[in-house]
């Protein structure tokens, strides 16, 4: 058995004013993030939703950075957590996990709700308020 990927064409309600090109993706909600509902209204979800058919909805890629988050990036480690850090990191060679942060702190206890990503590999958001600091090595 393997996976494959496709694009398939859509139709769904939306405000006048909705971009369709804010829509990212095409799955259930996680906390937070802003979705499209089956009626055409733009909602925040409560919760993270559960895998299951009638649970998928267009996800809206809008998301801030928050006001009180001083950090000058974050990223989503392999295991699906969120971290703060202290330098933009990169990632090593070997693809396996995220160098060059210095200090960083877990997000999960926070009100932190994070960008709508579902690859760890693409999750890199750098504070767009401040002059990132970049660590050399």
């Amino acid at each position: 058995m393997k996976t494959i990927e496709f694009t398939a064409k859509i139709r769904w309600m939306a405000p006048d004013d909705f971009d369709p090109e804010k829509i990212i993706a095409f799955r259930p909600a996680n906390r937070g993030e802003k979705i499209l509902t089956a009626y055409g209204a733009v909602y925040e979800s409560p919760c993270d939703c559960q895998d299951a058919p009638h649970n998928y909805r267009p996800i809206i890629d809008d998301w801030q950075w928050p006001e009180w988050l001083t950090a000058a990036a974050v990223v989503m480690l392999p295991g699906g957590n969120w971290v703060a850090t202290e330098f933009v990191p990169r990632i090593r060679e070997s693809n396996d996990r995220w160098i060059g942060c210095g200090s960083f702190f877990a997000l999960r206890l926070t009100s932190f709700v994070p960008p709508p990503c579902d690859y760890w590999l693409e999750s890199l958001m750098i504070n767009p308020k401040l002059q990132a600091k970049e660590k050399s090595c």
